[in-house]
Parts: structure tokens; sequence; C-alpha cells
């Protein structure tokens, strides 16, 4: 059986963009719309360079030069490293580790989105040190919730979709998985994750 964990909201705190978007003076909204850029690089539309950045297409030193030069704000840090302070829910850990008591066997991984600096910093901590393997949307260039994200995740691991299990706090993402054929639980505490898991017999 292959069990694949998100990380924020699931397996550490959630990282709380709203104090990237105040220290540069706009709202989420204005955020996303900035990152979206008509500089003639896709033919059928405007680039995203979130999602670029996200999907490991740009560095966030790139990320930033280019939202400093489309916004016209002055960026002086990477306020996604100099922001980032993840907390480890220790109950979600010890769910994962009384999985590989029961079935040995099993395969225990991390599938994320995630950003380059959110990334390393997680590798610094050793928050992925309890995975058989991490599957981030920066190394393999692919996000949830698009299912070939879950795809590459099941090729890779050489799994049938009725035999693995998904658990994110986002319900679109759970979503995705479970139109592959994937079981999944929408997290919402760890306790609510080890009954679903059964866990608790």
């Amino acid at each position: 059986m292959l069990y694949i964990f998100d990380i924020g909201g699931v397996v550490t705190s959630t990282f709380d963009y709203n104090q990237v978007f105040k220290r540069l003076g706009i709202t989420s909204e204005q955020f996303y719309a900035l990152c979206k850029i008509d500089d003639g690089y896709f033919p059928h539309g405007k680039r995203d360079i979130w999602e670029e950045l996200q999907c490991g297409w740009l560095t966030n030193d790139e990320f930033w030069k280019l939202f400093q030069r489309t916004s016209g704000i002055r960026i002086d840090f990477d306020y996604f490293r100099l922001l980032f302070h993840p907390v480890l829910m220790e109950d979600t850990i010890e769910v994962i580790r009384d999985l590989k008591k029961r079935d040995p066997s099993c395969r225990v991984i991390a599938g994320t989105n995630t950003i380059q600096s959110h990334y390393e910093i997680h590798i610094e901590r050793g928050d992925y040190a309890c995975f058989d393997n991490t599957y981030a949307s920066n190394k393999i260039h692919l996000s949830k919730p698009g299912t070939d994200f879950f795809k590459v995740i099941l090729e890779a691991e050489g799994v049938k979709p009725e035999d693995a299990f998904f658990t994110d706090d986002k319900a679109g993402n759970c979503l995705a998985a479970e139109s592959l054929g994937i079981k999944t639980y929408c997290f919402d505490n760890a306790a609510g994750l080890r009954e679903k898991l059964g866990l608790n017999k």
C-alpha cells in the first residue's frame, strides 16, 4: 500500500502567505494578479510566474526579480524564506510511525506543492525524514490539483490508484486524487486520519 501525505497543514503548520502580502503592502488578489505577466512568453495568454516558481521553472531569485520588475515594488529579501517557520505536527508523525509498524512493507511518501526556499528549509530541518520518498512540485515540475501530479507519483512508485491513499487539507486536491481512483481523506486533524486508517483498532 502507498500512503501519500501532503506537508503544509498535515505534517507541518501551514504557511500564512498573508505575512508576505503585508510586507509587500498589497492584498493576496493583487499579488496573484501581479504574478500574471503579459510579456509575449506565452502566445495564448499571460505567463504565471507563481505557477512557474511552484513547479520549479523559476528559482526564488528569478521570481523576485521578475516580480519587482512588473510590480514596481522594491524587493529587499526573499520573503518566502525570511517568514517561513513551520511547526512539525507530532501527532501526524505518530500516525506515520504507526502505519509503518502495522505494515512494514508499505510505502509512506510526501506529495507536496512547495517552492524552492520552503523545500530547502524542510530539508535543513529534517521534516521529510519520516518519508520513504518526497515528491515536491518544484522538483517534479507538476502541482496539485493537476491529476498529472498524482499520475507521475503512481508511475514512479509502481502502484495502481486503488492501492494508494492520499491525505491533504485542501478538498480540491483530494477530489483530484479521487478522480483517479485513489482513496483519500480531507485532513482535519490527526485523530480523524488515524480513525480513517483504522489505526485505533
